[in-house]
């Protein structure tokens, strides 16, 4: 196991329970709509088609593709970011797949955005956030943008839609299996990731397709309408949750917390950085650990 060059709280699961907390509202469609939801895109097949596979990159950088999408009679364009690591044309293994979620501003088409924060913003620069320079002294420096092991994929959500809502989950789980096929990837290894806002569409994203990632990693999260009905459903999925403590997402990241105590969740982890704000998220992506961690899970068959 590689070493933290930074000290930070890092709490493994925990048997004891919990009593009940409140929820603060969240911007996602309510947790009892998740099941119908599921239920009707169910009933109308879900259809990503990537570029042709001329159009597609053979080389190592990020890229802005644009996927055509059809629900049942419905069609639309939908871009996605596609990350390629120098790695990847320098190894024959099957790479892992991770995919990023915005922030609320990126949505619509072209990519703009995409890469202005969150795990995107490190697939394209070797930075830190400037908003949060309190962590950033105690940070070791992993480049993601040159040692990345894995393919990432950054959907940008359409306008008319949030990620939370049908049929984003099962768009962006159909759009994993594509690029899965397009590139060398190992389709047992899928991550779902996202910050801020991508942090909560991460947990309610993984709701409605729990059998489609290895593994979630919602990170700044609001908490959904209903957590314990979120841990509940995610019971079976290894989950890395974490925030940094004085950030104002601090407390409904604690509620997700006790919600995973309460049904005794076998397999998660709650990391604070104890000096991090909102924008802690490249302690969480540049640290070894996290991804030493991540990529330990594989998915579960159904």
């Amino acid at each position: 196991m590689l070493k933290c060059l930074y000290r930070y709280v890092y709490i493994v699961c925990a048997a004891a329970t919990l009593a009940p907390m409140g929820s603060l509202p969240a911007r996602a469609a309510p947790s009892e709509q998740l099941a119908s939801a599921a239920s009707a895109v169910a009933s109308e097949a879900v259809a990503v088609v990537l570029p042709d596979s001329s159009k597609l990159p053979s080389s190592p950088g990020f890229f802005c593709l644009d996927a055509k999408v059809t629900i049942g009679a419905k069609q639309f364009p939908m871009t996605f970011g596609l990350f390629l690591p120098a790695n990847y044309f320098a190894s024959k293994e099957a790479f892992p797949i991770v995919v990023a979620l915005h922030t609320e501003g990126p949505k619509g088409l072209g990519g703009a955005g995409l890469v202005r924060e969150g795990l995107a913003s490190l697939w394209v620069a070797d930075r830190w956030d400037r908003r949060d320079a309190e962590a950033r002294s105690n940070l070791p420096k992993l480049t993601l943008r040159k040692n990345a092991m894995f393919v990432g994929i950054a959907p940008q959500c359409p306008t008319e839609y949030e990620f939370g809502d049908r049929p984003m989950p099962q768009i962006i789980a159909e759009l994993v299996t594509q690029v899965g096929k397009a590139y060398r990837t190992d389709p047992e290894r899928a991550y779902l990731t996202g910050f801020s806002y991508g942090g909560t569409s991460c947990w309610l994203v993984a709701e409605q397709v729990p059998g489609r990632f290895a593994a979630i990693a919602p990170i700044s999260s609001r908490n959904t309408p209903d957590p314990a009905q979120t841990a509940q459903r995610l019971k079976d999925l290894p989950i890395y949750l974490a925030c940094g403590v004085h950030e104002w997402a601090f407390s409904t990241c604690e509620m997700m917390k006790a919600a995973l105590e309460q049904t005794r969740h076998p397999d998660y982890v709650y990391r604070v950085v104890p000096d991090g704000t909102h924008w802690c998220y490249p302690t969480i992506y540049n640290d070894p650990e996290f991804w030493t961690w991540l990529f330990s899970k594989r998915r579960k068959q159904q």
